[in-house]
């Protein structure tokens, strides 16, 4: 039976696909914000796609001014599934970036405003929930 071997990325590739240093590629691994990455026998880390999806939640999150420690937690919330949903959400809104959003979309009366702020949530609140085809250069 032929076992299909997942892509995997270097952590060059990565950094230069996120705009990261590779310094903060391990950072980020050493805090346990990349859940499921994995190392070759020589200590290469290997990133997968789903990595890739939880980097995305990573970096999106610190963009809205997460701390890095509550990125963490949200992490660990995330990886135990459905039952934290209510948790990493008001960890979200605390943020207070999507209030700013939907009063403007309302206000302009952009159909869906509500539709765009869902799935950006259904996004950040189920990382790596999808798979998706990524091209690194």
């Amino acid at each position: 039976m032929d076992t299909i071997k997942e892509h995997t990325y270097q952590i060059g590739e990565v950094a230069r696909k996120y705009h990261l240093s590779v310094a903060t590629l391990r950072y980020y691994d050493q805090e346990g914000l990349i859940p499921g990455l994995s190392k070759s026998a020589s200590g290469v880390r290997q990133f997968t796609d789903e990595n890739l999806g939880a980097l995305d939640v990573v970096e999106c999150l610190k963009n809205a001014g997460m701390s890095i420690k509550d990125i963490k937690v949200f992490m660990e919330l995330a990886s135990q599934g459905d039952a934290t949903l209510a948790e990493r959400q008001a960890m979200f809104y605390d943020l207070d970036v999507l209030r700013p959003q939907r009063t403007v979309a309302s206000q302009a009366g952009h159909p869906g405003g509500d539709d765009e702020d869902g799935r950006l949530q259904v996004h950040l609140l189920h990382p790596g929930g999808g798979r998706r085809d990524r091209t690194l250069r």
